[in-house]
């Protein structure tokens, strides 16, 4: 039983689904990847939508990178859903600030953990970067002795 007055909204599942057989490595144990692209593809087709602009596309091939997920990856979807934990966090934000040159908070991925959140976050902070009036340096006067 979920108490979720108790835990925070990323760690209440928003889907469960009951399996018969969870799939196996070679060496007997649970196959992640295996386990994660079924759910992504069977369990989200209904809630599935598709990236609505270049930015978008580019955090979904992110998304793709830091989780290692190749099916199809919504606006909508979790982060922390999809398999994402606390040092994935860290690579997703660090890939960020490379691809958009900005630097988002990691309170910003816990607060909206979707690829339209983060987008819209991203397009927040470059307009208030591009609304910033670059400081004029003025040279010094050379002193005469």
């Amino acid at each position: 039983l979920i108490f979720p007055s108790h835990l925070p909204g990323y760690m209440i599942p928003t889907h469960i689904e009951h399996l018969a057989v969870l799939p196996l490595t070679g060496n007997g144990k649970i196959d992640r990847q295996q386990l994660l692209s079924e759910w992504s593809t069977e369990g989200m087709k209904d809630k599935y939508t598709a990236p609505r602009n270049e930015m978008e596309a580019r955090l979904v091939s992110l998304w793709e990178e830091v989780l290692g997920v190749s099916g199809p990856i919504g606006v909508h979807d979790s982060f922390f859903d999809l398999g994402g934990h606390s040092i994935k966090v860290i690579k997703l934000l660090s890939r960020i600030s490379k691809e958009f040159g900005v630097t988002l908070s990691i309170q910003t991925i816990f607060k909206g953990s979707t690829i339209e959140y983060m987008a819209n976050e991203i397009q927040n902070i470059k307009w208030i970067n591009s609304q910033q009036s670059p400081q004029t340096v003025i040279p010094k006067e050379r002193i005469k002795i």
